[in-house]
């Protein structure tokens, strides 16, 4: 049947059995080409029909722009197809769902074979996906009902984002959580820039906003670490333990059960240097004692395999460890019924026991308070375990090419940033060095600098403290350069060393 034309321009009907559909006509913004949608089926043609089936159809235009762009695998997409005229939330929602589904796509493949179930209840593939969605989770707390969410792609400008910034993100927010949103959205608008969904430039990389990036400091020495390993190896027996209750009853006494996952974990982080995620997906048949090496996966570089040696002592304990173990299991296991459930069969760990980050708060982390960035960056995890294991072997003279090799870096510099080098033993060889090459300066410092006698005990006290806390007692041209600064300036660098 024909179509009939409505008294709203670009609106049509055709009647059928059922009653009549509503079509909308239309040339398409960047094709010029006229198109033809269908829009809302009833039962007859009326002003109440008419004006409904006119309020949806940005949204079904929209919609099936949306379900174009996520049909990856359409050859027949429109390549002209544009979406700036589409909301920051309906571009976000769409970069989110491509990206959640590729990773789905990518964790079935890992996982071939696996039942439907053992899939979706799998402990590692819902944190995986819990990765993903916590990007977008953030979005709709922080972004999606701000007028910046509501507004069309086109008419967002760096203005509009830096007001949005200054007057309604939550300014209480950390830094570091800042800077997440905004990475996130100019991701996603340069995503559908690659796509050629966007035409022109990403207006989100012209805003800069810092990133808080952790200064992590604290190394361990060779005893701390070994005394790590005392105390995780106390979990590998039954032991009696005092429990003290909260509701101030009266403690009591009761044998705690041996967790073999305590020391593995711990050991296996000493004398791989690898990072958490390493470590718990290491398996029996990594492990090759004739050659003394060990293969492990970063995870960081899209699941890549590695291999570093062993030394004669891992060899010895692997022997004894791997006896209890079949090829394709992992060294670190779930060890209660509650832990296998939720892991699944045959699946890594997804986290390091957390007796472990309790044992390392009890050892190191005494009185640091963790809201306090400064504070906080000095705390010890188990990723310090690998930052001390670099830094003692360049202390010890090690190749920082070779100290690269075993942390699988992609880059010397990346290693370089790794080794805290406050702590390396060049000192005073440095110090010989500055003390020869400004003989003579010394002097020319005294006569330029006035009142250098009249300096107090206050202050004198604060440049012997700053000299003793960087470990540079002896090294003259920095007490020299101290002198300089008032009482305020002393105080002031004396809490960067606290």
């Amino acid at each position: 049947m024909n179509l009939i034309k409505t008294d709203i321009s670009g609106y049509y009907y055709r009647e059928n059995k059922k009653g009549i559909t509503y079509y909308y006509s239309y040339k398409d913004k960047t094709t010029k080409q006229s198109k033809r949608k269908k829009i809302y089926s009833c039962k007859e043609n009326n002003t109440g029909n008419l004006k409904y089936a006119v309020s949806i159809t940005d949204d079904i235009l929209k919609g099936e722009t949306s379900k174009l762009i996520l049909e990856e695998d359409n050859t027949n997409i429109d390549e002209t197809l544009n979406v700036e005229h589409f909301t920051l939330n309906e571009i976000i929602d769409i970069h989110h769902q491509r990206f959640y589904d590729r990773k789905v796509r990518e964790l079935k493949e890992l996982y071939a074979g696996v039942s439907d179930d053992e899939f979706n209840n799998n402990a590692v593939v819902k944190k995986k996906l819990y990765g993903v969605k916590r990007r977008i989770l953030q979005y709709n707390k922080n972004v999606r009902y701000s007028s910046l969410g509501d507004m069309k792609f086109k008419d967002i400008t760096r203005r509009k984002i830096n007001n949005y910034l200054e007057k309604e993100l939550n300014q209480s927010l950390a830094l570091k959580t800042k800077y997440n949103i905004m990475v996130f959205m100019r991701t996603a608008i340069n995503s559908m820039i690659r796509n050629d969904y966007i035409k022109g430039e990403n207006v989100f990389d012209k805003i800069d906003i810092k990133n808080d990036k952790r200064q992590r400091t604290r190394v361990l020495s060779a005893d701390e670490i070994e005394l790590l390993l005392k105390e995780c190896k106390k979990w590998n027996k039954p032991q009696e333990v005092e429990i003290i209750s909260k509701d101030g009853r009266k403690p009591y006494k009761r044998f705690r059960r041996p967790n073999y996952n305590i020391y593995t974990a711990v050991y296996l982080g000493v004398i791989t240097a690898s990072r958490s995620s390493s470590v718990l997906t290491i398996q029996k048949k990594d492990i090759d004692l004739k050659n003394q090496t060990i293969t492990l996966i970063n995870h960081k570089a899209k699941s890549k395999k590695y291999k570093i040696p062993i030394n004669d002592d891992a060899i010895e304990w692997f022997k004894k460890k791997l006896k209890f173990y079949n090829d394709d299991d992992y060294l670190l296991q779930a060890n209660t019924d509650y832990t296998r459930q939720k892991v699944g069969k045959n699946n890594p760990l997804t986290f390091i026991p957390r007796e472990v980050f309790n044992i390392m708060n009890r050892l190191f982390n005494q009185g640091i308070n963790r809201k306090i960035n400064l504070e906080r960056d000095n705390m010890v995890n188990f990723h310090t375990i690998r930052r001390s294991v670099a830094t003692n072997l360049a202390i010890g003279g090690v190749s920082v090419y070779k100290i690269k090799k075993l942390l699988d870096h992609k880059s010397i510099d990346i290693t370089e940033h790794y080794l805290n080098l406050s702590h390396l033993d060049y000192k005073e060889d440095l110090t010989v060095f500055q003390n020869q090459l400004f003989k003579g300066f010394k002097n020319l410092v005294k006569e330029d600098i006035t009142g250098k006698n009249e300096i107090d005990d206050i202050k004198e006290k604060l440049i012997q403290s700053i000299l003793l806390m960087s470990g540079n007692e002896d090294n003259e041209m920095l007490k020299i350069s101290l002198e300089t600064l008032n009482e305020k300036e002393l105080k002031y660098k004396l809490t960067t060393y606290v």
